[in-house]
């Protein structure tokens, strides 16, 4: 199953606020970084999957088209 970041985000019931903060990550930096996956470096992807328990191999990191 692929969903993205958001979604997986979402499903550990985090807010922006709480995963930037496990990321070390500003508010600002981390909402782009969901709004524009594609653009994400590595290893803030590798630490993402490990934080909400969602495979590297199931989240997408294509860009997102609804904005």
């Amino acid at each position: 199953m692929s969903i993205t970041v958001k979604q997986a985000r979402v499903g550990a019931n985090l807010t922006i606020r709480e995963m930037a903060a496990r990321l070390g990550q500003h508010e600002q930096t981390y909402s782009k970084y969901e709004k524009h996956p594609e653009k994400m470096p590595v290893e803030m992807a590798e630490r993402i999957a490990e934080i909400t328990g969602v495979p590297m191999d199931d989240l997408i990191f294509l860009p997102n088209r609804s904005n």
